[in-house]
C-alpha cells in the first residue's frame, strides 16, 4: 500500500516539475516568426498523469488479485508507458519542432533530429490533426507539425509570408 501511495505522489510532482522546465523553455522561443519553437500543449501532461496513474492502479490492483499475467499485463504496462511519454511530451526536445530562420529541426525523443529548409518547403497539408509538411520534388511528408502544439498560429503565419500554400484537409 505504501508504495501505491509513493508512486501517486511521484506521478503528480514529475508534472509540475515538468511545467516549470517548459515554462522556461517556452518563454524564451516565441514572438517573432522567423524565430520560435512549437512543442505539445502543458494539459497534456496532466492528461498523460491520469492514464499513468491508472495504469499503476490497474497494475498494483491485478498483482494483489494475481491476475498480472498475459493480456492484463502487457495492456495495463503499454499504458503506464504511453502515459510517462505524454507527461514528458512538453519537456523541451523530446516532442519539439523549432523555426530558426530558414532552419527547421525537429526532435523527437531527445535524440531523433529530422532537418528540412523553409525555403525547400513546395507545401502543407492540413491533416486530421496535423499540418503536413512537403518538401520540393517529393510527395512524401517530410514533417507533420500537431495542430495543437504551442505557436502553430505563428507556423501559419510563417508560411503565408513564405507564400507556402496550406492545403486545406480532404477527408475520407
Amino acid at each position: 500500500m505504501s508504495s501505491l501511495i509513493v508512486i501517486v505522489l511521484i506521478l503528480y510532482i514529475v508534472p509540475v516539475v515538468l511545467n516549470l522546465i517548459s515554462k522556461e523553455a517556452e518563454s524564451s522561443r516565441s514572438g517573432s516568426i522567423y524565430d520560435f519553437s512549437m512543442m505539445p500543449a502543458k494539459g497534456i501532461s496532466f492528461l498523460g498523469m491520469i492514464v499513468a496513474g491508472a495504469a499503476v492502479l490497474f497494475i498494483v490492483v491485478s498483482i494483489l488479485l494475481n491476475q498480472f499475467r498475459g493480456f492484463a499485463a502487457v495492456t495495463f504496462t503499454v499504458m503506464a508507458l504511453l502515459g510517462i511519454m505524454m507527461i514528458l511530451a512538453p519537456v523541451k526536445g523530446f516532442w519539439e519542432t523549432t523555426v530558426k530562420g530558414d532552419d527547421i529541426t525537429a526532435s523527437r525523443f531527445w535524440i531523433i533530429k529530422e532537418h528540412a529548409r523553409v525555403s525547400d518547403i513546395s507545401y502543407c497539408q492540413q491533416g486530421k490533426g496535423s499540418i503536413y509538411i512537403f518538401l520540393n520534388g517529393s510527395n512524401a511528408k517530410a514533417l507533420s507539425i500537431d495542430n495543437l502544439c504551442t505557436n502553430i498560429s505563428t507556423f501559419r503565419k510563417r508560411m503565408e509570408e513564405e507564400n507556402i500554400e496550406i492545403r486545406p484537409y480532404q477527408g475520407k
